[in-house]
């Protein structure tokens, strides 16, 4: 007995944990046994009833009978006809089916039905473990997203994305649509969304995603929604760690959740910080956490990254739409090539791209399509035409008026004072929003006795990424609206606006200013280009960058008018695109690539159609795209 007792207190401790762990698995393997206990229950009592009926002659007994009548009575109740000539059998019969309908079958099917809903629900929310490979994970979810997408809609090739934050799929798409109806091109490629509601700091739900399979990981910022805007700000405020910011010790932890994964060295890894200081954090674990050291983890500080643009887009302005196309997958871009030549040795054998810079043991060319890489010429290029750099360049005196103080601004002067102090004087006027007036008041007198052959007057307007949500640009509008009315019309200098929202790019442009910079459209470009090739961080981090001789990397995207480049252009003619970018790289001793022009605010980029024969004759004023190398390119 004793025995016996211990048997079933074991049973049932395991019949509890396993009830606990399965709980719809054991209920329905539990409602089947009883069910089936039942069915030989009833089987018996009916061959006690009505032996004949079941008796049959065959290799079937008797008993398989009377369960076979018994399992159609749980059933199907129109099998009581069968029995009506036999009142107690077609009482066991009715009283079967009414027992199996209330207590067993009706409970079977009502869990399967639910557990199917469940399982369902579970498949459109990417609950469970997933089993996928090659696909991209972005981990958290904040505006910039939306733009990372439509931007892999361009590429060449279909994409599977899975984002994993605190988003339900709903919203994400929601927002995605609306993204996309202000797109004006078509989408090239389909992106597979698939929109994960989880915990990206739980191993398990990191697991559940296949992250060591994926073709590149995103780690951004989380984006918890105007509605939690206040609480957003009441914990940043109560955040007490001086030197980093709640997003980036975020950051940070996600990139030690990276070591527990064998996650190859060929994905890419890229964290998205607001300053430079966590950077360089990131990079000292990377290099001291042997779990990290064998990862390709590239950081960078979107903040600086877009203080770097937008100082660029001060100096020389046309350079914005350029690098947005070179950015994107619309148009042609930038591709690293594993490639053994040098850009000499690639410029004068191969067609419909153009070198621009090698490094480490990647050349990276311009062309629209990557099938258009490595096509080598019918003969190589040999010509005797030269063009010469222009020797008597000189930057006009620039005063700049900058209203807005937000996370970019440190790095917009700090970009400014670097050329400062290498090749153009520039005067900079710093305003808070609530000196709007000020700035008005001062670009007006400065206005007054403006002589834009002496020197250029530019006014920067950035937007307050501390406002809600909604008002991010309110600072942008409000200042341009009163400027406007101050000059009676557009103002006689050039003025550069910084938004977050793209939705507003279209209301921003009707105040003619010279560049609207819409900073998430950068940083999703930038992101996009970080979680494609993992060798590739360091020439994209140069993009960005304005130099000064002696960096290490001495390269940078331009376009000017082509007399501030060029000495006597005007005199040469060209028989193909291609015989003018050797003339002016050989002429001006490797310190200038021409990738295309400027026409109508469209970008024409030269590796289209390289060697076709034309005339080609070059302007003054004409706008060339170039690379200019700071000491040469050798």
């Amino acid at each position: 007995m004793k025995k016996l007792k211990a048997f079933f207190r074991k049973f049932s401790s395991k019949f509890t944990i396993q009830m606990n762990k399965r709980p719809v698995f054991m209920t329905l393997g539990l409602l089947v046994f009883i069910n089936a206990v039942f069915l030989l229950v009833v089987a018996g009592v009916a061959l006690a009833i009505d032996m004949p009926r079941f008796d049959r002659d065959g290799a079937l007994p008797a008993y398989f009978w009377a369960i076979f009548y018994a399992g159609q009575w749980l059933v199907t109740p129109n099998s009581l006809l069968n029995v009506a000539d036999n009142q107690l059998l077609w009482l066991l019969g009715m009283a079967t089916f009414v027992v199996g309908i209330v207590l067993f079958t009706g409970t079977i099917v009502g869990l399967t039905t639910n557990y199917l809903r469940q399982y369902l629900a579970k498949k459109g929310e990417a609950k469970g473990k997933l089993h996928l490979a090659g696909h991209y994970v972005i981990l958290n979810y904040n505006q910039k997203v939306l733009s990372v997408l439509i931007n892999l809609m361009f590429s060449s090739t279909n994409a599977t994305v899975l984002i994993l934050s605190n988003k339900s799929k709903n919203e994400i798409r929601d927002a995605l649509n609306a993204e996309l109806a202000m797109v004006k091109d078509k989408p090239r490629a389909k992106v597979n969304l698939i929109v994960r509601k989880g915990d990206p700091f739980s191993a398990s739900d990191l697991d559940d995603i296949c992250i060591e399979d994926a073709k590149g990981i995103l780690i951004v910022d989380n984006d918890y929604g105007m509605e939690n805007f206040e609480q957003k700000i009441a914990k940043r405020e109560a955040w007490q760690i001086d030197d980093i910011s709640q997003p980036d010790f975020d950051a940070l932890k996600l990139v030690l959740e990276m070591a527990e994964f064998d996650i190859p060295k060929t994905i890419p890894i890229a964290i998205e910080t607001q300053t430079h200081k966590t950077v360089l954090k990131i990079n000292s674990i990377t290099k001291t956490i042997p779990q990290l050291a064998n990862k390709s983890i590239n950081s960078f500080s979107y903040n600086k990254k877009l203080g770097q643009f937008i100082a660029a887009a001060v100096l020389n302005p046309e350079i914005t739409c350029v690098i947005y196309e070179l950015l994107s997958y619309i148009g042609s871009e930038f591709y690293p090539l594993d490639s053994e030549l040098n850009v000499d040795e690639y410029l004068a054998k191969h067609t419909e791209s153009v070198p621009v810079v090698k490094m480490k043991d990647k050349l990276y060319v311009v062309a629209e399509d990557i099938k258009e890489l490595g096509q080598k010429k019918k003969r190589e290029l040999v010509t005797q035409k030269r063009v010469s750099i222009n020797p008597d360049r000189s930057y006009m005196p620039l005063e700049l008026f900058i209203v807005g103080e937000n996370s970019k601004s440190d790095y917009i002067r700090q970009t400014l004072m670097n050329v400062c102090e290498e090749t153009q004087k520039i005067t900079t006027h710093n305003y808070a929003l609530n000196e709007r007036q000020k700035f008005i008041d001062d670009l007006f007198k400065a206005s007054l006795d403006y002589d834009k052959s002496k020197k250029t007057i530019m006014a920067l307007v950035l937007s307050d990424d501390d406002a809600l949500p909604e008002a991010h640009d309110s600072n942008v509008f409000l200042t341009l609206i009163e400027l406007h009315s101050k000059f009676e019309g557009a103002p006689p200098f050039k003025i550069i606006t910084e938004i977050l929202d793209a939705k507003n790019q279209n209301s921003i442009e009707k105040f003619d200013v010279l560049n609207v910079i819409i900073s998430n459209r950068i940083i999703s470009f930038f992101a996009t280009q970080m979680i494609n090739e993992d060798k590739s961080s360091a020439f994209y981090e140069e993009i960005f960058c304005r130099h000064r001789r002696g960096d290490e990397y001495n390269f940078e995207i331009r376009a000017e008018k082509a007399s501030e480049i060029f000495c006597d252009i005007e005199l040469h003619t060209f028989d193909s695109y291609a015989e003018f970018i050797y003339a002016a790289y050989h002429g001006t001793k490797k310190e200038v690539m021409p990738l295309g022009f400027i026409q109508n605010n469209q970008n024409i980029f030269y590796n289209i159609n390289l060697d076709e024969e034309r005339e080609y004759k070059i302007k003054g004023d004409d706008l060339i795209i170039y690379v200019k190398y700071l000491g040469g390119n050798n």
